[in-house]
């Protein structure tokens, strides 16, 4: 559907054959021109994107696979944005819940231990993943998170976590690949299994 230039002119130019073409191709000019507004618009933002969502994975570092849907590639690009601190419980309950998509979600802290479980129910491995790396973004480096992925009233997923401890024969920041033996394992203890 063309702009209607003609009914702006006055109508003394309207009974002009060259007049009434002129404008009928310009307001199709107008037409694509609007189109392409719309476009760079919609690609301006992360809710309305499609062609530009492949730009802004790269510049995130995310590796989109090809059966991903548009809406779960926005999601993810929105939860990817808002990873800054600080870091709450709240927020991080937050961030999870809108991750899960109106399932019910379980988060328990377990202080004494260290750790956090998250326990929900899912079937889609791309938002346990997403899960997985939000929830090790926003832990703390001394905490250990256990995620439970629950189908109903079985559990069909959970993590496994060890602290290794090590002889070390170098100075950290001295030490060259290759040159020498970095250091030895000494004891290894299994937190989560």
């Amino acid at each position: 559907m063309s702009h209607k230039l003609l009914k702006y002119l006055p109508n003394y130019y309207k009974q002009f054959p060259e007049i009434q073409a002129l404008m009928n191709s310009e307001g199709n000019e107008i037409d694509k021109l609007k189109t392409a507004l719309k476009w760079i618009l919609d690609n301006q933002f992360v809710a309305t994107s499609t062609e530009t969502l492949k730009k802004r994975e790269n510049e995130l570092g995310i590796d989109s696979l090809g059966g991903e849907s548009l809406d779960f590639r926005r999601l993810r690009i929105i939860n990817r944005y808002s990873t800054r601190p600080p870091f709450t419980m709240k927020f991080l309950e937050e961030q999870i819940s809108a991750m899960a998509e109106g399932r019910q979600v379980t988060i328990k802290p377990v202080v004494a231990e260290y750790k956090v479980k998250v326990n929900m129910p899912a079937k889609d491995a791309d938002i346990i993943n997403e899960m997985d790396r939000t929830v090790n973004v926003y832990l703390p480096a001394n905490m250990v998170c256990e995620i439970g992925v629950a189908d109903e009233n079985r559990i069909l997923f959970d993590e496994k976590a060890m602290i290794k401890e090590y002889d070390r024969y170098t100075k950290l920041g001295l030490w060259s690949l290759g040159n020498s033996k970095f250091g030895e394992l000494v004891n290894e203890v299994t937190i989560i299994d």
